[in-house]
Parts: structure tokens; C-alpha cells; sequence
């Protein structure tokens, strides 16, 4: 039953964020040009505040160097070297980071750009209920158990505020790669890697409430900070300003 609930939720939230993205790549589309081209374009062109990306790296990599860092200090876990790492190959660590920026790019488009983008401007809903259900679809479609849905949830509306409060997808980016980057790192292990690290994490792993209550602090602190240096009034003031 579970199982079947968290299937159907990743499909609803894949297909939310997947039915955005080709809404928005349909509206750009243009003879002699790519639209997902355009989208990135678009995207990448609101100007940044100086600490902007350097706020939102290092709340990434914060999310999961706090908890980690908590459990190593009360003795649960312990950073080890695996004595089974053999050397692995330079092309096989920079697949792992390439693979992993082009994967973020995406979510960012999909449940960001894309998302909040059609929910603000096409269906006309509140910033706030923008970013909540980008956050709810982006947790849906990773199809974990309710805890580490709620730490996503959270995650996802911090990366809302950084795309809202800066009116493009550099910051998010920022904060969602430094944070996957961090799990690899730190841990040795993740999703979508071709290589390990030479150290893993033995022993408790931070309870759910711990990342949690990590992200909530994180996150909290970090939107608060971004959006006292807001640059634009919508997320979406800069859609029309895009070169045919």
C-alpha cells in the first residue's frame, strides 16, 4: 500500500513538473531555435546580487554537513576510509559532477522556472502557494518515505525563495548542486555517481528529525536573507524580455 502511494505520488509530481516544462518550452518555441534554449537563456539572465550564490552554496552545503557534523560530535557516526576504494578513474569523477549539474539543471528548470512560472503568471496563484507546490511536487517526484518528503519539502521551498528573490535559476542551482554535491562528498555515496570517494560514513546516521529540524533552521535563516536582498517584485517580471 505504501509503496503504491509513494509510486503514484512520483508520478503526479514528475508529470506536474514535466506538463510545466513543455508548457513553457511551447511558448518559446521560435523558427530556426531550440525552446529549451530560449528557457535556459531566459533563466540565466537576471543579473545577481554579490553573496547571492554564495549564500545559497553554502546553505547547501550546510544541510548536510550540519546533521552529519551533529552525529559525528555525539559519537553515532564516524568518517572512515574504505578500504575497498581503489583509484578511481578522472573521467569517472568528472561523469559523476557533469552527470550531477545537468541533472539539477534540470529539476530547476522543471519545478522552478517551469512550474512557478506557469502557476504565478499563467494560473495567476500567489507566490507563496507557487513556491509550496513546486516544493510538494519536486518531494513527490523523488518518491521517499513522509520524513524525508518533509526535509524535501523544505529544501524545494528554499530553492523556490532563491528563484523568486532573484528572478532566475543561478541561485537554486547554486544551493540544489552544492547541497547533492555535499551527500557525494561527504558521504562517498549518492544517486546518478559512475565513481566513489575514498571514505564512507559508518555507524547512526542522523535521524530524520535531525535533518529536519537542520533544514528548517538552514532554509529559514537562508529565504530570510535572500529575500531581504530581492532584486525583482515577481519572479516573473523578466519573462517577456527575451531575445527572438
Amino acid at each position: 500500500m505504501v509503496t503504491t502511494v509513494l509510486t503514484a505520488a512520483r508520478v503526479v509530481g514528475l508529470f506536474a513538473a514535466l506538463g510545466a516544462l513543455m508548457r513553457e518550452t511551447w511558448l518559446l518555441r521560435a523558427p530556426g531555435t531550440l525552446p529549451i534554449a530560449r528557457l535556459v537563456q531566459r533563466e540565466l539572465r537576471p543579473k545577481l546580487r554579490a553573496g547571492q550564490v554564495a549564500l545559497c552554496t553554502i546553505a547547501g552545503v550546510l544541510l548536510v554537513a550540519a546533521p552529519i557534523g551533529w552525529s559525528i560530535t555525539l559519537g553515532d557516526l564516524e568518517l572512515v576510509r574504505d578500504p575497498q576504494w581503489r583509484l578511481a578513474s578522472i573521467l569517472a569523477l568528472v561523469a559523476t559532477v557533469i552527470v550531477k549539474v545537468l541533472w539539477v539543471l534540470f529539476e530547476e528548470l522543471a519545478f522552478r522556472a517551469a512550474m512557478i512560472t506557469v502557476l504565478a503568471r499563467r494560473v495567476g496563484l500567489g507566490l507563496g502557494v507557487t513556491i509550496a507546490l513546486s516544493a510538494a511536487a519536486f518531494a513527490a517526484a523523488h518518491g521517499r518515505d513522509a520524513m524525508s518528503a518533509a526535509v524535501l519539502i523544505v529544501d524545494g521551498i528554499g530553492f523556490g525563495v532563491a528563484y523568486v528573490a532573484t528572478g532566475g535559476i543561478r541561485a537554486p542551482i547554486a544551493w540544489h548542486l552544492s547541497k547533492n554535491l555535499a551527500v557525494w562528498i561527504l558521504t562517498g555515496q549518492s544517486t546518478l555517481q559512475f565513481a566513489t570517494l575514498p571514505w564512507r560514513l559508518v555507524g547512526e546516521s542522523p535521524t530524520a528529525w535531525v535533518e529536519l529540524s537542520f533544514a528548517v533552521l538552514i532554509v529559514g535563516l537562508t529565504s530570510v536573507l535572500l529575500m531581504r536582498s530581492m532584486r525583482i517584485s515577481t519572479p516573473v517580471a523578466h519573462r517577456e524580455q527575451v531575445q527572438s
